[in-house]
């Protein structure tokens, strides 16, 4: 998967700065119905970022790393039986950990072949 749309045209592309247990909110829209994808991380330990999500309430785990692969996190925002391999999705991507700071950066992407994904986010509010 590529960022910066050399094989994939993301519809929509944010990045964001969290503190531990700082909570980031997106409101995305799909086919007229409103998701709220909210996402945090917990714990920096060993390079490892836990992290914690709920999209439409339903929650997901898992660790983060900077290394290719291990460093994103695909979730289906809605499927389409007629083509399943199109379905929109979000993509978290963690781009880095400030060591002084104690703050993670995510780049956050959206697609739908079919049409343009409607997406705000809601927290943290941008300045």
């Amino acid at each position: 998967m590529a960022e910066d749309g050399g094989v994939v045209s993301w519809s929509y592309n944010d990045e964001v700065e969290l503190r531990k247990d700082q909570v980031a909110r997106y409101q995305i829209s799909v086919d007229d119905k409103l998701l709220i994808l909210d996402f945090r991380w917990t714990l920096y330990v060993n390079k490892g970022l836990v992290m914690l999500y709920k999209l439409d309430k339903f929650p997901y785990q898992n660790v983060m790393y900077k290394d290719h692969k291990l460093d994103r996190f695909k979730l289906k925002l809605k499927n389409r039986a007629a083509n399943a391999y199109e379905e929109p999705y979000a993509v978290i991507v963690f781009k880095d950990f400030d060591d002084k700071t104690k703050k993670a950066t995510f780049t956050i992407l959206l697609k739908d072949d079919y049409r343009s994904v409607q997406a705000e986010r809601v927290l943290p509010r941008t300045d």
